[in-house]
């Protein structure tokens, strides 16, 4: 069997390319051939999981770079929801967001203002939430609290059956 090619060009996207590259590779080799179907999902949804957090960090990161490119090039200032305008813009304002894939970090440009909080409009662009975990892990994790009121439920009140109930006098 011929190696896996290189994606020529990735660009911004090398590091995943890079992972997939990788990831392919030790499927490929003898080590896999081994591996029982349990074993290869395991190996897959670990290793594929590394592969979308990478996309999504080289996403982010072209984001960023695109946003700060575009902010010394149009430096004009920025006011924000509260009416206050920012004149002063920093880049490389972080921040980290957990996700589906794995923990990601943001980076963006930051309009300020001496007294008045940070604007980044990078986190409305990307609809941040105010906390660490993104709007699909919160999801998630409301899904599953949901399962377990639900399973709780469940034990602590099991449905009736026919000849439970008693006839009201």
């Amino acid at each position: 069997m011929e190696p896996y090619a290189q994606i020529p060009a990735a660009g911004p996207f090398a590091a995943s390319a890079d992972l997939f590259t990788e990831l392919v590779a030790e499927l490929e080799g003898p080590g896999a051939a081994g591996l029982t179907a349990c074993e290869l999902e395991d190996l897959l949804a670990e290793r594929g999981r590394e592969v979308q957090r990478q996309l999504l960090q080289d996403h982010l990161d072209l984001r960023a770079a695109q946003e700060e490119q575009a902010a010394r090039e149009h430096h004009a200032s920025a006011t924000g929801a509260d009416g206050i305008t920012r004149h002063r813009l920093e880049t490389g304002h972080g921040r980290l967001l957990a996700t589906l894939s794995g923990t990601v970090r943001v980076t963006r440009c930051a309009w300020r203002r001496p007294g008045a909080p940070d604007l980044c409009p990078a986190d409305a662009a990307l609809s941040l939430p105010a906390c660490r975990r993104s709007h699909a892990l919160a999801r998630l994790a409301a899904i599953e609290a949901a399962r377990l009121v639900r399973g709780c439920a469940r034990r602590a009140y099991p449905p009736l059956r026919a000849g439970d109930r008693q006839a009201s006098g």
